[in-house]
């Protein structure tokens, strides 16, 4: 998977959502509960 940014759940990393746009990521993880937004580089940009 070649996307920008990544929705995860915190406790397990299983992958749940990906993007390349940053908007659209975080209104995904709005509807989740104990995620988190990564980019490529494994830089956090949103807890939920």
């Amino acid at each position: 998977m070649n996307f920008a940014f990544y929705v995860i759940f915190r406790e397990s990393g299983v992958f749940l959502y990906a993007s390349n746009v940053l908007s659209e990521c975080l209104d995904f993880a709005k509807s989740h509960a104990r995620v988190e937004i990564v980019d490529g580089f494994g830089q956090v940009w949103g807890v939920n």
